[in-house]
């Protein structure tokens, strides 16, 4: 991955899945709009489309291989550490609305725990990508 990364707070629409598919525990997962092209973003940032394809372009292959990480609360060195991790990214698409659609799954790891009891508390997130 490039230098050049792309840091940006937004707020985070999500909806909430509980899963419980043949005998596998419960999981949580969360599906929202992550980026939008051409819309200030919570830093007042915006980024036009091409600029959004080419980093989703370059993160692609370490979301495939499901290794796309974060973290309960924005690291200050925009390194993950994974002691700190809360779930993982498993799918990241620019949709012709011009959205950043992404969907994640909270990690059964203490900050997973966290932010899943966040989550049932109604609490509303943002998402820094």
């Amino acid at each position: 991955m490039s230098d050049n990364i792309l840091q940006e707070v937004n707020e985070f629409t999500y909806s909430l899945e509980e899963l419980n598919e043949d005998g596998k525990p419960k999981t949580f997962k969360l599906k929202g709009t992550f980026q939008k092209r051409d819309t200030p973003n919570g830093n007042g940032r915006s980024y036009p489309g091409p600029v959004l394809e080419a980093a989703l372009n370059e993160v692609k292959t370490i979301v495939d291989e499901g290794r796309m990480l974060g973290e309960l609360d924005h690291p200050a060195d925009a390194k993950i550490h994974l002691d700190k991790v809360s779930h993982k990214i498993t799918k990241l698409e620019m949709r012709p609305t011009g959205e950043v659609y992404g969907e994640a799954t909270v990690l059964p790891t203490p900050a997973g725990k966290i932010l899943e009891a966040l989550i049932r508390s109604g609490v509303k997130l943002g998402i820094s990508s």
